[in-house]
């Protein structure tokens, strides 16, 4: 029964070898997997499984050191570019007249305490629109998706490549777009408060 199971996952193509060595698997790939499938193919321990996670998740490892993926490397660097500009401005949406306030009772001493709420909501709401921006720049789940398919691939590769130009035109206006409000808002603001840049970094 079990090589049943271990013939019929090793068929949809989901798991692949490097082709310079077979012994190192490409895990990112069977983070992909059902529960049942991952019991059987995906044999890495905690420290493995925890570094492909941070390999995907860890948004400086994901951009400049993770090469071997299913997404365009010019993509994921505007993707980050995007994804700092956005936690700045979000930042800056938070310093208000009180923030400044408090700095200046503070005599410039940063106050940790008083700053987390603010830390915590903006991280949230750029957490949020970081995922939506992020689910129409990466290509990796329409590949895999595509290499589990079956049947006619020529018309299922039709229909994720108009998919995927639809996405990237997507992402380049909504990024554009908020880049130069990014750009205006964080220049004006900077440019009147200059002494508040250090507690806004």
């Amino acid at each position: 029964m079990k090589k049943r199971k271990n013939s019929k996952i090793a068929k949809t193509g989901i798991l692949r070898f490097n082709s310079n060595s077979k012994r190192k698997k490409k895990y990112y790939l069977t983070n992909s997997l059902s529960y049942e499938e991952a019991l059987i193919i995906d044999k890495r321990n905690y420290f493995q499984y925890y570094f492909s996670l941070l390999r995907s998740k860890h948004l400086l490892i994901f951009t400049f050191y993770t090469s071997n993926d299913y997404n365009s490397t010019i993509i994921k660097i505007c993707l980050f570019f995007f994804s700092f500009s956005l936690y700045y401005f979000v930042n800056t949406l938070f310093f208000t007249d009180s923030t400044l306030h408090v700095i200046y009772e503070d005599l410039g001493i940063y106050n940790l305490l008083f700053q987390i709420p603010k830390i915590l909501y903006s991280t949230l709401i750029s957490s949020v629109i970081d995922l939506i921006v992020t689910s129409l720049s990466l290509t990796q789940k329409n590949i895999l998706e595509l290499k589990k398919s079956k049947g006619n691939l020529a018309s299922k590769m039709k229909d994720i490549f108009k998919c995927l130009i639809v996405k990237f035109t997507l992402f380049f206006i909504i990024s554009f777009f908020f880049l130069i409000i990014f750009w205006y808002y964080l220049s004006c603001f900077c440019s009147v408060y200059k002494n508040t840049q250090i507690y806004l970094i």
